[in-house]
C-alpha cells in the first residue's frame, strides 16, 4: 500500500510539472478548461488502476499517460511534439537536482529508487521551480509564445534527449557502488554541464519568445501607423470642408431667406434638408480623448456607413496601457460590434468609456441577429473565412495579462462587452 501511494504521489507531481508548463507557461492552446479537469481526474483514476498490474516500466508507462492526457487536452494535436520537447527539459531539469542533491548528501542509486520517500522529496524541488516560473511569469504580464519551426524543434528534442541519456549513464555509473576514485566530482562536473547547457536553452527560448513578441508588436505598430494616418488626413479634410462650409453659410442663408420671402416653401425646405445632411456629414467624426481610438472607430465608421454609432466617455490622459494593447483590446471589440451590427436590423453600436479611481471600464453594446458561439470558455465566430475567432480571445488574452476581466453576453438581440483593466491611470479619477 505504501509504494501504491508513493507511485500515486510520483504520477500527481509529474502532472503537476508539466500541464502548467505547456499549458499556461508556454501558452499551447487547450480545449477547454472542463477538459483539463476531467482528462487530470481520468488519468489518475487510470494510472492507479493500470501501475499494479501493467508489465511495462513504470517511467515508460508514466510518461506514456501524460503524453496521452496531454493529447486530449491539446487543441491541436500535432503540438503533442512541442509538449514531449518540454517534458524532456523537464527530465534534464530533474535530473540535475537530483544529481547535486545525491552529491550533497552522499545518497547512491539504492537510496532513490523509485517507491521511497527519498526519491518523492528529490524530485520536489523542480516542482517548486515550476511554480516560481508561473508566479514570476504573471508578474510580468507575458506570454512565453511558442512558435518554433520545425528545425528548431527537432534540435530541442534531439538536444535534450542526448542530455538524458548521458547524464543518466554518468549518474548510474557515478552514484553506485563503484570505487572509482572521484566518481562524485565525475557526476557533479557532468550536472554542472547539463545545466550550462539548459540555461542556454532556456535563454534561447526566452529570445526566441521575445523576438516573436516584438515581431507582433512592430506589425501591430505599423497597421495602427497606416490607420493613424489616415485618420490625420481625414481630419485635415474634414477641417478643410468645415472651413468652406463656414465660408458660403452666408450665401447658403441668403438664398433660403429669399425662397421663403419668394414663397417657395418646398424650395427652401428641400435646401434646408440639403443643408442639413451636410452639416450631419461634418460631425461624423468621432473625438474619443485617444487619437488610437479615434482612428480605429472613425476607420470603422467609413467601412459601415449603415452603422449607428454613440460614443459617450471620455479617454482619459496618463494611461500606462501600452499603443499594442490598446489597438488590441479596442481594434478587436470594435470590429466585432460594427460586423455584428451591420449583419443585424437595428445596425446599433454604443461605445462606453468610464473611470473609478486607476480602473479603465470599457463597454461596447452592439445589435446582434445571432448568439455568440463558445467552445469552452472561449469565444468563437461564426464566419468562414481564415483566422475566426481570433479577435476576441486576443482580447482576452491581452486583459487577461494585464490583470484585469473580460465578460461578454447577450440579452434581446444586443452583445454586451466589458472590459475592466486595473491600475493604469498615473492619478485617481472619479
Amino acid at each position: 500500500m505504501k509504494e501504491f501511494l508513493f507511485e500515486m504521489l510520483s504520477y500527481l507531481t509529474e502532472y503537476a510539472k508539466l500541464i502548467p508548463v505547456a499549458f499556461m507557461f508556454f501558452g499551447l492552446e487547450y480545449v477547454s478548461k472542463r477538459r483539463v479537469i476531467w482528462t487530470t481526474v481520468i488519468s489518475t483514476l487510470l494510472f492507479a488502476i493500470s501501475v499494479p498490474w501493467t508489465q511495462i516500466p513504470r517511467s515508460l508507462f508514466l510518461t506514456v499517460l501524460l503524453m496521452l492526457s496531454a493529447l486530449f487536452i491539446l487543441k491541436k494535436k500535432l503540438q503533442i511534439v512541442n509538449v514531449f520537447v518540454i517534458y524532456i527539459y523537464i527530465c534534464i531539469l530533474d535530473m540535475v537536482i537530483n544529481g547535486f542533491i545525491m552529491y550533497l548528501f552522499g545518497l547512491n542509486a539504492d537510496n532513490i529508487k523509485s517507491g521511497t520517500l527519498t526519491y518523492q522529496l528529490i524530485n520536489m524541488p523542480t516542482l517548486v521551480l515550476v511554480g516560481l516560473a508561473m508566479l514570476l511569469k504573471y508578474q510580468r504580464r507575458r506570454n512565453i509564445t511558442y512558435q518554433f519551426s520545425k528545425s528548431y524543434t527537432l534540435m530541442f528534442a534531439l538536444g535534450g534527449a542526448a542530455i538524458v541519456f548521458y547524464l543518466t549513464s554518468i549518474q548510474l555509473f557515478a552514484f553506485s557502488d563503484s570505487d572509482m576514485a572521484n566518481r562524485d566530482l565525475i557526476a557533479l562536473a557532468m550536472g554542472i554541464c547539463s545545466l550550462i547547457f539548459l540555461v542556454i536553452m532556456i535563454l534561447l527560448i526566452s529570445n526566441k519568445s521575445q523576438n516573436e513578441i516584438l515581431k507582433k508588436e512592430n506589425e501591430a505598430a505599423s497597421r495602427m501607423t497606416a490607420v493613424l494616418e489616415e485618420y490625420y488626413l481625414m481630419l485635415l479634410k474634414k477641417e478643410e470642408e468645415t472651413k468652406a462650409f463656414r465660408h458660403d453659410m452666408k450665401s447658403h442663408l441668403y438664398c433660403m431667406s429669399t425662397l421663403f420671402d419668394e414663397g417657395k416653401t418646398d424650395e427652401c425646405r428641400s435646401y434646408l434638408s440639403d443643408l442639413t445632411d451636410r452639416i450631419k456629414e461634418l460631425k461624423k467624426s468621432v473625438d474619443t480623448g485617444n487619437d488610437l481610438v479615434s482612428a480605429v472607430i472613425n476607420d470603422l465608421s467609413a467601412k459601415y456607413p449603415d452603422v449607428d454609432f454613440t460614443w459617450k466617455g471620455h479617454m482619459p490622459e496618463g494611461l500606462s496601457l501600452s499603443s499594442y494593447d490598446i489597438c488590441t483590446v479596442f481594434s478587436n471589440i470594435m470590429k466585432n460590434a460594427y460586423e455584428a451590427a451591420s449583419a443585424s436590423e437595428e445596425k446599433n453600436v454604443e461605445a462606453i468609456v468610464k473611470t473609478y479611481n486607476t480602473n479603465l471600464l470599457i463597454i461596447v453594446k452592439n445589435s446582434s441577429s445571432t448568439v455568440p458561439v463558445t467552445d469552452g470558455d472561449r469565444f468563437i465566430s461564426g464566419k468562414a473565412e481564415e483566422g475566426h475567432g481570433y479577435g476576441i480571445r486576443n482580447v482576452q488574452e491581452c486583459v487577461r495579462n494585464l490583470n484585469g476581466e473580460f465578460d461578454l453576453k447577450f440579452d434581446e438581440g444586443i452583445v454586451t462587452t466589458e472590459v475592466l483593466i486595473p491600475d493604469v491611470l498615473s492619478s485617481v479619477c472619479v
